[in-house]
């Protein structure tokens, strides 16, 4: 969408305004822009596929990670030319912890369905996040909290083994080595694994919780100012990238009264407001739910629940402008697939032996949406592919060196 058109819609209709250019906003751009909603995508890297869509007009920004202060000013100075008040929607934690931060200063500007600080920073923290699990009597793994060299003997005594360090800031991990977590599988190792993520910070050590990624519940939610679910959706993980802790690379729509149940215990606890990806996973030792994590912005497999009938940003973006509508009810057995990077990783699985062709393509039949690929909407699928053939060729050259 081209600059001026986006202006002249945006005069007869309340725009949108997508804080973020990666994946995640490519989603919620597709998710508004095809009910019509005028949107701009507002990110850092001209090359994020949201900002290729179609259903958007683009406009680059700092990004809050390096440059907080930079970023408000620059949706502020968004603000002032758009011909009315925009409801404005994060994609990403970084774009999330910095509009609640600011939140005061910036509503006068926007509509924002998003936490308030001192809500936020509860979920903002994964150390926090156990603690409001266990405070709203939801399980999780048994955790033990690293805040520097002493504690490791004590979290060594308190945590089975094999477990997983990650890190208690979101993202810390990612943005160094691509990985949510690694695997500690004794206690012998960990003080060597600590090392290797010291540099994170606070650090979580929990167990393991056995099981193939099709034991992943997700959900995703859509909660007003007064923290009541207009949208609920459930579902779970057929694959993800990389396998273990990673990304959904391939979903499946699947209704749970359960999943949906302790999702919705676990927000009203944090009186939530704004878009939600919970995610839990299924221990088979007892059968029972432990939480994995919550993101307070929509999730990458959002689309997911679109094509199952439960729009989470229109959602939320019909409440912001004051018109709230309940979503409907999900259609189970929907596929979404991020089909780049399923292929890749499929392929690579099937060529060490660690799954079937027939267990590879069979789970394809009922993807009803991709990530990225769209007739409709080509141009992101070919950002995406420049930007993992540049990765991959950074990577072979790195390699080689």
């Amino acid at each position: 969408m081209k600059p001026a058109e986006f202006l002249r819609s945006a005069e007869r209709t309340t725009p949108a305004v997508v804080v973020g250019g990666d994946d995640v906003a490519l989603g919620l751009v597709r998710d508004l822009g095809r009910e019509g909603v005028p949107v701009l995508a507002v990110g850092p890297d001209s090359d994020g596929p949201a900002l290729a869509s179609r259903y958007c007009a683009a406009r680059l920004c700092a990004d809050p990670h390096h440059d907080e202060d930079q970023f408000i000013k620059d949706l502020e100075t968004v603000a002032g030319v758009l011909p009315r008040r925009a409801v404005a929607l994060p994609a990403h934690d970084d774009y999330a912890f910095a509009l609640s931060r600011h939140r005061p200063r910036l509503e006068q500007l926007f509509a924002l369905p998003v936490l308030p600080w001192d809500r936020m920073r509860l979920l903002a923290n994964k150390e926090h996040q156990v603690g409001l699990a266990r405070e709203a009597g939801v399980e999780t793994p048994v955790t033990a909290f690293i805040h520097a060299p002493e504690d490791l003997a004590a979290a060594a005594q308190s945590v089975p083994f094999p477990a997983v360090l990650k890190p208690a800031v979101p993202m810390a991990l990612v943005r160094s080595i691509d990985l949510k977590a690694v695997v500690v599988p004794t206690g012998t190792a960990l003080e060597e694994a600590y090392e290797r993520l010291a540099f994170c910070g606070a650090l979580l050590l929990q167990e393991l919780i056995p099981g193939d990624d099709s034991e992943i519940a997700i959900a995703g939610t859509y909660h007003d100012a007064s923290a009541r679910p207009l949208a609920v959706f459930t579902g779970r993980k057929l694959r993800q990238h990389p396998r273990g802790f990673g990304v959904t690379r391939l979903g499946e729509s699947l209704w749970s009264d359960e999943v949906a149940d302790i999702t919705l215990t676990l927000l009203a606890h944090a009186h939530y407001h704004g878009i939600s990806d919970v995610e839990f996973k299924r221990d088979q030792r007892d059968g029972r739910l432990k939480l994995m994590e919550v993101n307070a912005r929509q999730g990458f497999w959002a689309p997911l629940a679109t094509a199952a009938g439960v729009n989470l940003a229109f959602t939320a973006y019909r409440d912001a402008i004051g018109q709230p509508r309940l979503a409907g009810h999900q259609k189970d057995g929907v596929r979404w697939a991020d089909t780049l990077r399923d292929t890749r990783d499929s392929f690579n699985e099937y060529r060490r032996g660690e799954l079937s062709l027939r267990s590879w393509l069979l789970p394809l039949a009922g993807v009803r949406a991709d990530a990225y690929l769209s007739l409709r909407d080509p141009c992101p699928a070919t950002q995406e592919v420049r930007r993992l053939t540049r990765r991959l060729t950074h990577r072979t050259a790195g390699n080689a060196r």
